[in-house]
C-alpha cells in the first residue's frame, strides 16, 4: 500500500514507527493540514460519492467536535455482524449527543467509532487519543470531548461498507481487548455491567437469528461462548499472566 501511495505526487506517506491505535491516529492528526480530520479504516469503503460531504455537514454547528457515520455490512456478512451494525449504526436522522450538567458519561452516551469519522483538528490536538489503550480509543476520545463540554454527532447519511467474519479465537481476543479497554476508560465498568449489557443484547440477537437465520443457531452457541470467555478473561486480566 505504501509503495502504491508513494507513486502519487500529492500523497504524503508517513511511516508508523511503533503502532498503537491511538498513537497512529495522533501521528496522522499532527501531520494533517486541514481544519477537519477524517478517519477511514483501511477495510471501510465509502458507500457513495457523497460520503465525505455528508460526514462534514454537521460541523456547521460549532458545538459539535466529532462526527461518526453509518456502517453497512458487506454482501455475505454473517448475521451477527448484520445485527451488530443495524443495532449500533441504524438508518435515520442526524443525532447530536452532549452531556447534561454533571451527569456521568456512560458507554452508551460516548459510543463513537473512528472506522468512519471526522473530528476538528484543533480539538484533537488539545485532546489526543490515549496511546496506551489496546482498543476503544474512539470511545475514550468521545468521553473526553463530552466531559469537556463538546457534542458528538451520528450522521447516518455518511455510510461505508465495513464488516468482518471473525474466527472464534479472534472473537475471544476481540472481546478481551474491548472489555479490558472499557474497564480502563469507564471506571464503573464491572463484571455486573458487562453481564447486564450482554444479556440484553444476546436476547435481542437470539430473537433476530430465530426469525431470520435459524440455521446459524448451532454456530451462534459457540460464538457466544467465545464472547463470554473473552469478557470473563478481561475482567480477571489483572490476575492473569501477561
Amino acid at each position: 500500500t505504501r509503495e502504491v501511495a508513494a507513486r502519487y505526487p500529492d500523497v504524503r506517506v508517513i511511516p508508523i514507527p511503533d503502532f498503537t491505535h491511538g498513537r497512529s491516529r495522533n501521528l496522522g492528526v499532527r501531520e494533517a493540514r486541514g481544519e477537519l480530520v477524517a478517519f477511514l479504516s483501511q477495510d471501510a469503503l465509502p458507500a457513495d460519492s457523497g460520503w465525505l460531504a455528508a460526514l462534514s455537514a454537521p460541523f456547521s454547528d460549532r458545538q459539535i467536535a466529532a462526527v461518526y457515520g453509518r456502517q453497512l455490512p458487506r454482501p455475505g456478512a454473517n448475521p451477527m455482524e448484520q445485527f451488530f451494525l443495524q443495532t449500533w449504526f441504524p438508518n435515520g436522522e442526524l443525532q447530536k449527543r452532549s452531556r447534561k450538567g454533571q451527569e456521568p458519561v456512560t458507554r452508551e452516551l460516548a459510543f463513537f467509532s473512528n472506522v468512519n469519522a471526522e473530528v476538528r483538528r484543533e480539538i484533537l490536538l488539545r485532546h489526543p487519543f490515549d496511546e496506551s489503550l489496546i482498543m476503544s480509543e474512539d470511545h475514550q476520545l468521545a468521553k473526553v470531548l463530552l466531559e469537556a463540554g463538546h457534542a458528538i454527532a451520528y450522521q447516518p447519511r455518511a455510510s461505508v461498507l465495513h464488516s468482518h467474519h471473525y474466527s472464534l479465537s479472534f472473537v475471544f481476543r476481540r472481546y478481551f481487548d474491548s472489555i479490558y479497554s472499557m474497564r480502563k476508560i469507564f471506571s464503573g465498568h464491572s463484571l455486573k455491567t458487562s453481564s447486564s449489557m450482554g444479556i440484553r443484547y444476546i436476547g435481542r440477537e437470539t430473537t433476530f437469528l430465530l426469525r431470520r437465520h435459524p440455521l446459524w443457531l448451532p454456530y451462534y452457541f459457540f460464538y457466544n461462548l467465545a464472547k463470554t470467555g473473552g469478557t470473563l478473561a478481561a475482567h480477571g486480566a489483572d490476575h492473569l499472566p501477561r
